[in-house]
């Protein structure tokens, strides 16, 4: 066995990623590949909300956390109030750019191009 390719008791491997070997943590616990289990560090803040959001729901706390990055993941695509705030900014700025037409000046044009369409293509030979 090469040095880096030991395994520690008590960790399978079930993937493995060219470089990358992949631990279940805690296997003998999981006995489904829908709960793995996974370690993360957070601020003392984070912990007593989490810890108050568990108890006043009467909820766990691996539930809470779920729920919250769910929560998040629903968001990714939304845009931020000041995303929408700047884009909304920047189309009150361009929309007085578009020049304004009547209703008739715009039908005109569009006759004018339709009847352009039907009429054929060249005259004369594009090579000329």
């Amino acid at each position: 066995m090469k040095n880096g390719d030991r395994r520690r008791k008590g960790h399978a491997t079930f993937g493995i990623i060219p470089g990358i070997k992949i631990c279940q943590y805690g296997h003998m616990a999981a006995t489904t590949p829908a709960n793995l289990k996974a370690t993360f560090t957070f601020d003392e803040a984070t912990i007593r909300r989490l810890a108050d959001a568990a108890t006043r729901l009467s909820r766990p706390r691996s539930e809470i956390v779920r729920d919250a990055i769910n929560d998040y993941h629903a968001r990714l695509d939304r845009l931020s109030d000041e995303d929408r705030d700047r884009m909304l900014r920047a189309f009150d700025t361009l929309l007085p750019a578009v020049a304004l037409r009547s209703r008739e000046e715009v039908d005109r044009e569009l006759c004018e191009i339709r009847a352009a369409r039907r009429g054929g293509g060249r005259r004369t030979p594009s090579h000329l």
